[in-house]
């Protein structure tokens, strides 16, 4: 076969694909148009299917609908919405007509009503070959119909049970269910969720809830529609759920009688488990890991699991609290680690709703309510430590700013405690700490002096580290009663030349420059504070000491400006 004739049979197929394109585009089926069913228009050509690959590759690149028409999809749709709202409408003011004419009764007002939300449904799916999209429409409006049947025969009419009506309930939202998948379409699905989740409610079951069956209820409710997100690969679904099954059953058991608190934990951590294992599931499932904005939506729900269990656990079982919200804490890390495991990878939105979780138990159950107060300043100067560590491995997302701002405030909180000497009489060690916290955060400028644009955090530590330090000398001065002023001055002289020594050494000009912080300050205390009132030779002392620590230092900042200045020639 000559190149000629290749290109030729290459641009009829292509010809061919495009019309096949208009085809879908004019039904809106997208389902029918399929890269298998190129197979009838390759195979039709000599040349065959291999010789054409590069007509295959061009047709998931063709754009199906232009703007003019994309913006005119969205105007027909928003018309046949309001289509099928005018219809629903209609039908609850011809109910009104009918209950205020009297010329109808209970039994045909509700028969009515469901064929007119079958005939509805009936007819979406006549439409279905012409436009699903459109066709999508009426069956929505048909469900919201027969659940106002449902609610309307056993609220208003009293024509039928709470069994009943609940049964009516449940096959009409498997009904829906059934439309979302055929029409490829959310909002059937969200009628059901919404269906099914009001149903206690609407029915009544609030005044006398039986908290067993309704945990049996809503728990069979999240495991289907749990089940179904995973299987038509959407998120939404089982986010819908997860929201009204944990909130639905929190404000039913609490506006009821309140003694059975059992039953209530146990459905909390019931549905915190399906909903976990489902967003793991869903993710290996579909291949489709959690990003940033799914991460989001999660996170709220999490939240408030949190806060009505752990609420509900404290009043009752206040000792044993904070061990569940640990334990939670490390199933949730299980089934992250697993979820790691089985894709190969993390994101930045399943490491922050993890990180978010676990700063919210840690800081809340472990912090406030296990860690007695004594020993609160010794895990704050850990705190800094475990700051650094998480700024290397949980990075700069929302759960490892979350965690790193919890950890830098307890740091913060306890430093200011102990150095400032409030309730630490029953601190163990209490003196030895305040000369572990400077340590610690010299430790920490050192450790990211060597990070290039650390500049806001190492400054921050290096000059809480100088006012740590000579806090420390002072406290030392008061409660030993052994050192003078005078001493407190001198040992103030000697941090600050420390610190050109030090800076030397490094040659680290900022290490250097932070030292006259410390001989400002040491000046200010001699001229303000020891002179005043002083003996002849304590003046005499103060001004000596101040004098040769100025002179050192300058003559230490001189030799490491021109060591920096041999480097620069080098």
């Amino acid at each position: 076969v000559s190149d000629s004739e290749r290109r030729f049979a290459s641009l009829e197929a292509r010809v061919r694909l495009l019309e096949k394109c208009l085809q879908a585009d004019n039904s809106s089926d997208t389902d029918e148009f399929k890269l298998q069913n190129e197979g009838e228009y390759l195979g039709a050509s000599p040349l065959g299917p291999d010789t054409l690959g590069a007509a295959a590759d061009i047709s998931p690149r063709l754009p199906l609908k232009t703007p003019e028409e994309a913006r005119l999809t969205l105007a027909t749709s928003v018309l046949g919405l309001a289509g099928c709202t005018a219809l629903v409408l209609a039908a609850v003011y011809l109910v009104r007509l009918a209950i205020d004419s009297g010329w109808m009764t209970p039994e045909r007002q509700v028969a009515m009503a469901a064929l007119g939300g079958i005939a509805l449904i009936g007819a979406g799916l006549g439409f279905y070959h012409l436009n699903r999209r459109y066709a999508a429409l009426p069956p929505g409006a048909g469900i919201a119909i027969l659940f106002l049947t449902v609610y309307g025969a056993h609220i208003y009419h009293g024509l039928i049970s709470a069994s009943s009506a609940t049964a009516g309930v449940v096959v009409i939202c498997f009904v829906s269910l059934w439309l979302g998948h055929v029409f490829s379409s959310g909002m059937h699905v969200l009628f059901a969720v919404v269906g099914a989740y009001s149903t206690p409610f609407l029915l009544g079951f609030g005044n006398r809830p039986d908290l067993v069956e309704l945990l049996i209820y809503f728990s069979a409710w999240s495991v289907l529609f749990c089940v179904h997100a995973v299987w038509t690969g959407s998120r939404s679904a089982y986010l819908v759920a997860m929201y009204l099954a944990v909130v639905g059953f929190d404000l039913i058991w609490r506006t009821a009688d309140q003694s059975s608190w059992q039953t209530a934990v146990i459905y909390q951590a019931l549905q915190f488990l399906i909903f976990s294992a489902t967003a793991v599931i869903y993710s290996v499932w579909q291949r489709s890991p959690m990003n940033q904005g799914e991460a989001y939506a999660h996170l709220p729900a999490l939240l408030i699991f949190y806060t009505l269990e752990y609420s509900t656990l404290h009043e009752h079982l206040p000792g044993w609290a904070p061990w569940i919200a640990f334990a939670s804490l490390a199933f949730l890390l299980s089934v992250y680690s697993l979820a790691t495991l089985m894709l190969r990878e993390s994101t930045a939105g399943s490491r922050s709703i993890v990180a978010a979780y676990g700063v919210l138990v840690v800081f809340h159950a472990g912090y406030f309510e296990l860690l007695p107060d004594r020993f609160a300043p010794w895990v704050g100067v850990v705190m800094l430590p475990l700051f650094m560590f998480a700024r290397r491995w949980l990075g700069s997302d929302a759960g490892g700013r979350l965690a790193q701002f919890g950890m830098g405030a307890v740091f913060v909180v306890n430093g200011l405690r102990v150095l400032s000497g409030i309730e630490m009489a029953e601190v163990p060690a209490g003196e030895v700490l305040r000369w572990v916290y400077p340590i610690v955060l010299y430790i920490g400028y050192w450790l990211t002096r060597a990070e290039a644009g650390n500049v806001g955090l190492r400054m921050p530590l290096l000059y809480a580290g100088h006012l740590a330090a000579m806090i420390a000398v002072h406290s030392s001065v008061e409660t030993s009663q052994v050192f003078t002023s005078v001493m407190t001055s001198v040992s103030w002289g000697v941090i600050a030349v420390a610190g050109l020594v030090v800076a030397l050494q490094l040659r680290d000009r900022t290490l250097g420059q932070s030292s006259f912080l410390v001989f400002a300050m040491s000046g200010m205390k001699v001229l303000l504070y020891d002179l005043a009132g002083a003996a002849p030779l304590v003046r005499i002392g103060s001004l000596v000491a101040l004098g040769m620590s100025l002179f050192v230092g300058g003559w230490l900042y001189q030799m490491l400006s021109g060591s920096e200045a041999r480097e620069r020639v080098n």
